[in-house]
């Protein structure tokens, strides 16, 4: 499967090859197959989060985006504001998702699976063996903890802080 910009992936051989060893982390090892798989699962993750919507209604990804009302700071370029309140050029993909789709990438080589039930947390196990007597306390699991953390921080100025409600008589 070639990799194609904007059409099948964020980034190329070249930008992942770049950016993992900046990074310290270990090269892909089959890139192409990555590198498209992690653009899907962001998109899928993250797509309707980012702020802004679609720049064209028949684009595949996600990016590049433009304002939406909702959004504060629009000009007339394209630059506003991400959620961190820096002026951005949307007309692009930002550097940002190009480097989470790296990390993903990175990540589903290394045999992480995106739809697995994550296990609850053990906050605390008591086991008593003559009257046979166990207590569990677990913590609610949350998907975004563990391996996604950091691609939620990479993310975190591009999605939107909540939601708006829009009034219709």
């Amino acid at each position: 499967m070639a990799l194609t910009l904007g059409q099948n992936t964020y980034a190329d051989e070249d930008a992942a090859s770049e950016y993992t060893t900046m990074a310290g982390l270990d090269a892909l090892s089959n890139p192409q197959t990555s590198l498209v798989q992690a653009t899907m699962a962001l998109d899928r993750l993250y797509g309707s989060r980012f702020i802004g919507r679609k720049a064209q209604l028949d684009q595949k990804l996600a990016w590049p985006r433009i304002p939406t009302s909702s959004d504060v700071s629009v000009s007339d370029d394209w630059y506003y504001t991400d959620s961190f309140g820096n002026y951005r050029d949307f007309n692009s993909v930002p550097a940002e998702v190009i480097q989470a789709t790296v990390e993903l990438a990175v990540l589903l080589e290394a045999g992480f699976d995106l739809y697995a039930q994550p296990e609850p947390l053990v906050l605390e196990l008591k086991e008593k063996l003559d009257v046979l007597e166990t207590q569990a306390k677990f913590a609610s699991p949350r998907r975004d903890e563990g391996n996604l953390y950091k691609i939620n921080v990479i993310l975190a100025p591009l999605l939107s802080q909540g939601g708006t409600i829009k009034a219709v008589r």
